[in-house]
């Protein structure tokens, strides 16, 4: 497996759980338009939010190459 490869499923799994920790916490799963607004006006879980969709990113990066 190359570096990269092993980077991209690092950061594929980092991303997941960020996204799946976040909504559990705010119970996201039962109602995620109340639980969406809720982080997204929160600068902590926001911040966690843009990160976590950025780890995706980088991930389908990583594993393109």
């Amino acid at each position: 497996m190359k570096a990269l490869s092993k980077a991209g499923w690092f950061t594929l799994v980092l991303g997941l759980i960020l996204l799946i920790g976040v909504f559990w916490h705010y119970n996201g799963f039962v109602d995620a338009s109340i639980a969406l607004e809720k982080m997204l006006s929160s600068l902590f879980y926001g911040g966690l939010i843009w990160f976590g969709l950025f780890c995706l990113l980088m991930a389908v990066l990583f594993l393109n190459n």
